[in-house]
């Protein structure tokens, strides 16, 4: 089971980093006015998306929760150790940041790969259990 979660928690970070480079690259191509007047700051747009990537993964370890039988059985908790933790990561940049207003397209490109992903793998981890039940 803990092989399971950590190649869950492996393949949403490595493929959200990979679908959101190259969202931000798309998105820097569309804006070449912006990005050739000062070019560290596409520089400086890919290096905090990998930051927040890497700190929503880190913060996605609680799903090693889920090894506990009371967490698993119940779906509630269970979405919780997936989503909670990530969510708070992703609201607290949006914050400090300076809000949703000035980059919304930045902010969604770097967390709706990462969530949409990590759902994923929820819906389809809690469709094993279904199957594959543990004493």
């Amino acid at each position: 089971m803990a092989k399971r979660l950590t190649t869950i928690l492996l393949t949403t970070f490595i493929l959200s980093a990979i679908i959101t480079t190259i969202i931000m690259a798309i998105m820097f191509a569309q804006e070449q006015n912006y990005t050739t007047k000062n070019p560290y700051i596409s520089g400086m747009a890919y290096g905090m998306a990998w930051m927040i990537i890497i700190s929503m993964a880190i913060f996605t370890t609680t799903i090693y929760l889920n090894l506990y039988k009371k967490i698993r059985d119940n779906y509630f908790y269970s979405a919780l150790t997936f989503l909670l933790l990530p969510l708070f990561v992703i609201i607290s940049f949006i914050t400090s940041l300076g809000g949703f207003a000035q980059g919304w397209k930045m902010y969604g490109a770097i967390s709706l790969p990462y969530f949409f992903i990590l759902i994923f793998h929820f819906l389809k981890y809690r469709k094993y259990l279904k199957h594959m039940p543990l004493v």
